[in-house]
């Protein structure tokens, strides 16, 4: 254990071929690096960084390699080289943001909303193909590279959330979000579906959650969807999709609402959850939707022109 004012860790150990990190992982406090059984206590001395913190991850990558930042963290940080990310969401503290930009390798960003949860601490989640963003009690900004490519959020048990999904990078893979016993809004979507290059997995789980699928803005022709009492398929951007079509997959929401685009959708809706009440708004130009069974109660709202 050792105290440093530190600017730049650098672990590259390609040189060696020897790993220094007994355990993958790494932990980010307020005061301290935790790198494997070796602890650096950060000196806040006038010689402390405040924008050029940073860790140079190990080469070669370690595929296993955690990185947790969290207790009180509340500088920036920018990780070089491959890492997974563990953002605890409830620990970290205004100024905490990081700039992941990843190595060689595919990694995940876990945002964990639920450990030390406290009642009334309500977040915000949005995600954009550049960022994720915290917003509540504490702000954090996580600025992520092409490699994470799965991102995953857990919600807080004990106050109510809401997670956006803006757009994603073209090389993402997926996106969950699990939700826990407070109510949860999850928005899919910020106008457009085709902006999102991700399979979508959301839970809702206890409590009255909400999932708002927005294809409003879609202004390149008009679409063909399917839903079910579980998926959505067909408005995803299926541009560089290599094993299977990328779909939404939900469940456990009491309200499940899906805007469509203006320019003329043809919908087929061959069952809805049971128990929770789904939505469907079509839009401007004529609409075809197909109702096979339903499960659950449907509303359906149509646009301009002649829908059927």
């Amino acid at each position: 254990s050792l105290r440093y004012s530190l600017f730049s860790l650098d672990l590259n150990y390609e040189s060696s071929g020897d790993s220094v990190i007994s355990n993958d992982q790494i932990y980010i406090n307020e005061e301290s690096v935790l790198v494997g059984d070796f602890s650096m206590t950060l000196t806040d001395n006038g010689s402390f960084s405040s924008d050029h913190n940073g860790i140079m991850m190990p080469k070669p990558a370690k595929d296993f390699l955690y990185t947790t930042i969290g207790h009180g963290c509340n500088k920036p940080w920018t990780l070089d080289g491959h890492t997974n990310l563990l953002v605890l969401g409830n620990e970290v503290v205004e100024g905490c943001n990081i700039n992941a930009i990843g190595g060689s390798i595919d990694a995940v960003l876990l945002i964990d909303l639920e450990t030390n949860a406290n009642e009334g601490k309500i977040h915000k989640v949005t995600i954009s193909d550049t960022m994720v963003k915290i917003e509540g009690n504490n702000n954090c900004e996580i600025t992520y590279g092409e490699r994470y490519r799965n991102i995953e959020i857990t919600m807080s048990p004990k106050a109510d959330g809401e997670v956006v999904i803006e757009s994603t990078k073209e090389s993402a893979t997926s996106i969950t979000i699990f939700g826990r016993d407070a109510n949860d809004t999850v928005r899919i979507g910020s106008s457009s579906l085709d902006s999102i290059y991700a399979s979508v997995i959301v839970e809702g789980e206890t409590g009255h959650d909400i999932l708002i699928m927005d294809d409003s803005g879609y202004d390149a022709g008009s679409r063909e969807s399917t839903l079910t009492s579980t998926t959505l398929s067909g408005l995803l951007n299926q541009e560089y999709a290599t094993n299977s079509s990328r779909v939404i997959s939900y469940g456990g929401f009491e309200e499940v609402i899906l805007r469509l685009c203006d320019l003329g959708n043809d919908l087929n809706v061959t069952s809805t959850a049971p128990g929770s009440l789904t939505e469907v708004f079509g839009g401007e130009f004529a609409d075809i939707i197909d109702v096979i069974t339903t499960q659950g109660n449907l509303n359906i709202t149509g646009g301009g022109h002649n829908d059927i």
